[in-house]
Formats: structure tokens, C-alpha cells, sequence
């Protein structure tokens, strides 16, 4: 469940670099410079590097981690499936209605 919260959290920041990447790229030098001795600075490395993989991956990475977190879900609290579905599952192109979620 750990390393599922912290992929997700990742494929989230992956997002918003695909979408701010000069902003993102000064947070990671920033990180880096600031960093308060080597194994700071390392882990901030390693995390910039994180982020930078899973946006150049980004459709494989949330669609893995999608689909393992479903399945975790689907087990531990299975009346909640269908919410989870909702707010992460895109919706169908063929609707015949306009709404604010399509």
C-alpha cells in the first residue's frame, strides 16, 4: 500500500511537470542546492530523476499504477470500487449528453 501511495504521488508530480517544466526543473536544482548534507541531496536527485522517467512514461506508469490500485481497492473496500473507478477513469467519448466530467 506504501509503495502504491508513493508511485501515485510521483505519477501525480510527473503530471505537473509534463505541464510546468521550467518551474519544476528550478524546484529539483533548488532541492538539490539547499539540501542540508549528501544523503538529502541525493534523495532529491533521485526523486528529480523519478519524475523526469515517469513523465517520459507517464501513459505506462498511471496505467499500471491504476490498475494495481483498483485491484487493492476492489479487496480491501469493495463498495467503494465504483467511486474510485469514477474519479479516475476517463470518460467515454461516445456520450450522448454534455456534462462538466466529460
Amino acid at each position: 500500500f506504501d509503495r502504491l501511495q508513493q508511485d501515485g504521488r510521483i505519477i501525480q508530480l510527473a503530471f505537473g511537470y509534463m505541464h510546468r517544466k521550467e518551474a519544476f526543473e528550478k524546484a529539483i536544482a533548488d532541492g538539490i542546492k539547499n539540501a542540508k548534507d549528501e544523503s538529502t541531496k541525493s534523495a532529491a536527485k533521485k526523486q528529480g530523476a523519478n519524475i523526469r522517467n515517469t513523465a517520459a512514461d507517464f501513459s505506462d506508469a498511471y496505467q499500471s499504477w491504476y490498475s494495481e490500485s483498483l485491484r487493492v481497492i476492489q479487496q480491501l473496500l469493495p463498495d467503494r470500487a465504483e467511486d474510485f473507478k469514477r474519479q479516475y477513469e476517463r470518460p467515454r467519448a461516445n456520450r450522448k449528453d454534455i456534462s462538466a466530467d466529460n
